[in-house]
């Protein structure tokens, strides 16, 4: 089960003639009464939403994302049986991305070698893909980030990379701290984009999108920052969440 989206955003700035007439100058206004302009839009959801204008036509329809796991992510038999027994999973389906695998990523695009790539939690992997969406939704260059003022923030709940990588020493990807490392969802956009704003992920559970946005919201009032994008992640990988522990 996955969520995945992004936004970037950046303050609107109004101007007006300068007492010289000699071009403009910006209105200084309290910082929440700035406007703040959303120029890009990027997700990749269940129910085959894997962007805004698919996520839409999925709501106008009435579409349900309910599905049955994919045979690669976990075998189902061997945690689903029906039998409503203590330790089972109680229902069989769950929301599963239906045309990706979290697995996959494009290192070399990414500038990942195969070693970070074993290594990377999906979640990671899934964000920069949507981000870089985002950007071709916003039509913004990877080249005008440059080591621009713009902030990364980014909510998200789930850690079962973490668990899957924690059950056998012995096949522990080289690396992996950086790989599970819960600040590098946010981080790992920055250094790619070469953003050079503040970079953290929020863990306040349900709420961590929304918390993001706030967040990012604030530090665009200020000026902290020229623009921000703002993400989520929350991909389970393994059953164990949902498992019957009665």
């Amino acid at each position: 089960m996955t969520i995945n989206d992004s936004i970037a955003g950046k303050p609107l700035r109004e101007s007006k003639p300068s007492a010289g007439g000699k071009g403009h100058e910006k209105t200084k206004k309290s910082p929440q009464h700035d406007p703040i302009a959303v120029v890009g839009m990027g997700c990749r959801l269940p129910g085959e939403s894997s962007s805004p204008h698919a996520l839409w036509k999925f709501l106008e329809r009435g579409g349900i994302a309910r599905n049955e796991p994919p045979a690669s992510r976990f075998n189902l038999k061997s945690h689903y049986d029906g039998s409503g027994k203590p330790h089972m999973m109680g229902s069989p389906g769950g929301m599963f991305l239906e045309n990706h695998n979290p697995e996959d990523i494009d290192a070399a695009f990414f500038s990942l070698s195969s070693t970070e790539a074993t290594a990377l939690d999906p979640q990671q992997g899934q964000l920069l893909e949507v981000v870089y969406e985002c950007l071709e939704n916003a039509g913004v260059p990877l080249e005008s980030l440059n080591g621009a003022a713009v902030a990364c923030v980014v909510g998200s709940y789930a850690g079962d990379y973490e668990t899957i990588q924690s059950r056998d020493p012995e096949d522990r990807a080289p690396n992996i701290t950086v790989g599970i490392g819960r600040a590098m969802l946010s981080n790992r956009i920055s250094h790619f984009l070469n953003i050079k704003g503040p970079s953290m992920t929020i863990d306040t559970a349900c709420s961590g999108a929304l918390q993001s946005l706030d967040v990012a919201c604030r530090y665009l009032q200020t000026r902290e920052v020229d623009g921000a994008i703002i993400a989520a992640a929350n991909m389970y990988l393994n059953p164990e969440h949902c498992m019957d522990r009665k």
